[in-house]
């Protein structure tokens, strides 16, 4: 059985270390890392160096506002860093924070987050099988992943789980299992 506990949004860099290990004493199996004011990737990342146990979810680290390839990178190297104990979520967010906070467009928000999840299926795939990236969907096209770019394989990346702006968390197939 899972007992999670969240990281608190405001918790800073400093801070993350003390938070986590106390986390991990108290017999907490997974920690979630949110992305509001800190960037969720450097919190992960001191999560799971100063922790031996704990699985370290983003929860939820907004899609839209990155593009597929540079959520892959980072996901990836917390994933290879951390033996597997990294697992990515992705989220739409919101109309108003996606137009007004990041000034990035809004679309068709399902079927982009969608598309999004399986850019990042196909990029894993690549990465994990040295195969050629093609990904050709509604909202993103992959084409170009030249070795010198290929982060290399790893097979324990963790699984994808993707959320609308209402936060409604769905699994999705295991990270670099070749799933479309």
């Amino acid at each position: 059985m899972d007992v999670i506990a969240s990281l608190p949004a405001d918790t800073r860099l400093a801070d993350v270390a003390e938070r986590v290990r106390r986390i991990e004493d108290l017999g907490f199996t997974a920690v979630h890392v949110s992305e509001t004011v800190r960037d969720p990737f450097s919190v992960c990342a001191l999560a799971l160096e100063h922790s031996s146990t704990l699985v370290v979810r983003t929860s939820m680290v907004v899609a839209f506002a990155r593009s597929p390839m540079v959520t892959a990178y980072a996901a990836w190297e917390l994933a290879r860093f951390s033996g597997g104990r990294f697992q990515l979520g992705v989220a739409t967010q919101v109309r108003g924070n996606i137009v007004g906070r990041f000034s990035m467009p809004w679309t068709d928000p399902v079927e982009q987050l969608r598309d999004y999840v399986a850019s990042l299926r196909a990029i894993f795939d690549a990465f994990a099988h040295g195969r050629e990236l093609s990904h050709h969907g509604s909202h993103y096209t992959f084409s170009r992943l030249q070795p010198y770019f290929n982060a290399g394989p790893d097979p324990r990346g963790g699984p994808v789980h993707r959320a609308g702006g209402g936060g409604r968390v769905q699994p999705a197939q295991r990270a670099g299992a070749g799933g479309g």
